[in-house]
């Protein structure tokens, strides 16, 4: 169950490869990232400089949620 049930675009525990996707879409973006992963929730760190950025590419990223993903 989710301790945070206000949270609704958390994804579920089981969700193989979700920090990959991520972490690949920030890379081609050219932005760095260092991921800590807690319990239920994952955190990401980028330099504060491209924060702005980084939250374009997740945002993307939430857009085109559902869509294939490119497997390369």
């Amino acid at each position: 169950s989710n301790p945070h049930p206000e949270h609704t675009q958390c994804p579920e525990l089981n969700a193989v490869g979700f920090l990959a996707i991520v972490s690949r879409s920030l890379a081609a973006a050219g932005i760095p990232c260092n991921v800590v992963s807690a319990i239920h929730h994952d955190h990401l760190f980028v330099p504060v400089d491209l924060a702005v950025p980084a939250l374009a590419v997740l945002n993307e990223l939430m857009r085109t949620s559902g869509e294939p993903l490119d497997a390369a």
